[in-house]
């Protein structure tokens, strides 16, 4: 056999893949009632289940990033204290409904030396208000947490304590009310 060229290193040309030496699959017929069904190229599926796999990987990351906030004492007692309260303001409410008068006093008012008096529904409005203003507020810190980790566990921490100022609160309505 001779050779078109001289020997050398290969060019572009000898790596290409020739079509005209691939053998043509046969299609075969279909009928009038079959329903033809395309069937996918292993590539294809190869493809679509590493994209998967990476979209399962990055909400994992996503995931992982996030426990991070919980790793940190703050966002639990935070929600620990939220559902604390949530919990003595309306059990204690609905055990000492029938002994609370009807106007309950909320706050002191120093100008006027008395306490400023409510009706008695606003012991089971006002912690549903309150939980979901912290609610609001947790979620908020958690979305920062993102881009500012200290500043999502301050406000962590001040959930905290404004939580346990309420339940402070909340016994000393209770031990004027009853």
């Amino acid at each position: 056999m001779k050779s078109d060229r001289p020997l050398s290193n290969p060019t572009i040309e000898d790596f290409k893949y020739d079509y005209e030496y691939e053998s043509e699959e046969e299609e075969i017929p279909v009928l009038k009632e079959q329903i033809p069904f395309k069937i996918d190229n292993r590539i294809q599926r190869v493809q679509q289940y590493v994209s998967s796999t990476k979209m399962l990987i990055k909400r994992r990351a996503e995931l992982i990033e996030f426990s991070n906030l919980w790793r940190d004492p703050a966002l639990p007692f935070a929600v620990t204290t939220m559902v604390l309260t949530l919990a003595v303001f309306l059990v204690g409410g609905a055990l000492e409904y029938n002994k609370i008068p009807p106007r309950v006093p909320i706050f002191y008012n120093s100008l006027s030396n008395h306490w400023e008096q409510f009706d008695k529904i606003v012991i089971f409005l006002f912690p549903i208000i309150v939980f979901l203003i912290e609610l609001a507020i947790v979620k908020i810190s958690i979305n920062i947490f993102k881009f500012d980790r200290r500043l999502s566990i301050s406000i962590a921490w001040i959930v905290t304590f404004l939580n346990i100022l309420f339940l402070i609160s909340v016994g000393q309505i209770y031990t004027l009310v009853t």
